[in-house]
């Protein structure tokens, strides 16, 4: 499977997709800086406070999770590369896996590279800024749990790709899952109470809670922790299992 994977990341380098979806990243994190006085009506954040900021709006990295997933897979099958891999012999079950741990590695790499930019260019022009006792430990931790639940989403996203595989169909099929259970938990729940509970199970809510870590108890971060990698097992039993059987 190392081959299979390294052959996907140099078709992947070959393409102009990923440069400037790296450009792209590496200009919003320097946007988000530079215009933090005007975006919160506040002061511009040192270092620590920027690194907060982005905490706090990480779901939009949500995006980025379809994105990357679509570069990785969505193109291979566009391009007819994983039929060709199927009919090398390859087997389905590794050719499934090699995308997705492709996709999840450049997930983890681009999430890390947005946040790390952003806080080093935040202390070169303003400094780091006071850090209290336990800082690196809580963000830390807290990154941890967001870039899990990315994870997740980054999984779904290829779980939609190899069974659905239209592009298009896969992007609304993603975002309705992003958006509609947000929505609709909050409108029933003026008719009952009991539906917020289901939040439990959106990953979206579950990215803006995690901001919150030091606030929540055990069984809360449970909860989330439990929620992620339910859903990269799921998705990747699934998806591997409608991937072995269907016709290509």
């Amino acid at each position: 499977m190392k081959n299979l994977l390294l052959a996907n990341l140099c078709r992947l380098l070959r393409g102009m997709s990923i440069y400037i979806t790296i450009f792209l990243l590496l200009a919003l994190s320097t946007l988000i800086v530079t215009t933090e006085a005007a975006l919160t009506g506040s002061r511009a954040y040192y270092g620590a406070g920027t690194l907060q900021h982005i905490i706090i709006g990480m779901s939009n990295m949500a995006y980025l999770m379809l994105a990357l997933a679509i570069f990785v897979s969505g193109a291979a099958f566009t391009t007819r590369a994983i039929q060709n891999e199927i009919a090398f012999g390859i087997s389905r079950t590794k050719i499934y896996f090699s995308h997705l741990a492709l996709s999840l590695i450049l997930s983890v790499i681009f999430i890390v590279a947005f946040v790390a930019w952003a806080v080093i260019l935040a202390t070169i022009l303003r400094g780091f800024g006071y850090v209290p006792q336990g800082f690196w430990f809580e963000k830390i931790g807290i990154l941890s749990i967001q870039i899990l639940l990315l994870l997740a989403l980054n999984a779904l996203a290829t779980f939609l790709i190899f069974t659905i595989k239209r592009t298009s169909i896969v992007m609304g099929v993603y975002f309705a899952i992003l958006i509609v259970p947000s929505l609709l938990i909050e409108m029933l729940s003026f008719f009952n109470e009991e539906i917020v509970r289901l939040r439990t199970f959106d990953i979206a809510f579950n990215l803006r809670l995690a901001a919150q870590l030091p606030t929540l108890d055990s069984s809360q971060i449970i909860q989330i922790l439990g929620l992620g990698i339910g859903a990269i097992v799921v998705t990747t039993v699934v998806g591997v299992t409608w991937f072995k059987w269907v016709d290509i």
